[in-house]
């Protein structure tokens, strides 16, 4: 039976919670909880008759069963679970790669795919290729320049349309960040309060329950491949995309700084009113 404690939930992952939750459990994880009733009521059902003038009347008892069956989502009930199986973390804790930790900080939210239809305007293609500088020794006319732009911005317009740009989260606790992004469809929020409602940070203090996933500094480099005897085996198209996806993860992706998370579930812990002291009754009808 769990406590009087009740959680806000900003997200929840409940396919990881319960691939995690079924390991710690005997039975697995929770997946329906039933609870079923039953009500008998008699009725007598006979006949009247009499024998040598002696009235009576014979019948029997026939209980009639209603039965009710209650299904209860498990959903938040697991998350619930693995939250308070894990419990908070220590202060200034080591985090390394699969340490899974519940954490409280500052939130900061960002909307990318707002970015992301922005950059697919016609006038962003213009205000790239202001931007792209032709080389000294370019000979091409002007016009003939201009037209090279244009298509370099379009070529650039159309590789971000390929990121699939979502919401991307920096959670800020023991002075250290970590980012990750998430999954729409466990996010429990308008689709506008981010930016509308959250320009940036979400609001009050919040807790994370999560998986650290990567450190900070460890991202891609070729130096690595060079250093790992894997250059010679890697075809030369995907050495020329692994550079530009470098520049990519910096301008959109994980700061060098920051810690990657795999996030279980955001939530905060919420006061039930004062009066509110027990549950009304359930009644069964007939």
């Amino acid at each position: 039976m769990f406590g009087s404690k009740v959680y806000d939930f900003l997200y929840a992952d409940h396919e990881k919670v319960a691939s995690i939750l079924s390991q710690l459990e005997d039975d697995g994880a929770l997946k329906e909880t039933a609870i079923r009733a039953q009500k008998g009521k008699d009725q007598r059902v006979g006949f009247s008759a009499k024998i040598s003038g002696l009235g009576g009347e014979i019948g029997n008892n026939r209980g009639l069963q209603y039965e009710v069956r209650q299904t209860y989502d498990p959903l938040w009930r697991n998350s619930r679970k693995l939250i308070e199986h894990i419990g908070e973390s220590q202060q200034d804790p080591e985090f390394s790669v699969g340490s899974m930790c519940i954490m409280e900080g500052d939130l900061i939210a960002f909307d990318q795919s707002v970015f992301s239809k922005l950059m697919a305007a016609e006038s962003m293609r213009d205000f790239i290729a202001s931007g792209i500088t032709a080389g000294a020794d370019d000979k091409r006319s002007a016009q003939k320049q201009v037209q090279e732009k244009r298509k370099e911005a379009e070529i650039i317009q159309k590789y971000i349309a390929t990121l699939g740009l979502s919401i991307q989260f920096v959670f800020c606790a023991f002075q250290s960040g970590f980012w990750f992004n998430i999954n729409r469809d466990y996010l429990y929020l308008h689709e506008t309060d981010i930016p509308l409602k959250y320009p940036i940070t979400i609001s009050g203090k919040w807790r994370v329950l999560g998986i650290v996933d990567a450190l900070p500094g460890d991202q891609f480099s070729l130096d690595h491949l060079d250093e790992a005897g894997a250059s010679p085996h890697i075809p030369g198209m995907i050495t020329h995309l692994a550079q530009l996806i470098g520049v990519t993860a910096v301008s959109f992706g994980r700061p060098l700084a920051s810690y990657g998370l795999k996030p279980l579930a955001i939530f905060r812990e919420v006061g039930l009113p004062a009066a509110r002291t027990s549950k009304p009754d359930q009644a069964i009808s007939n």
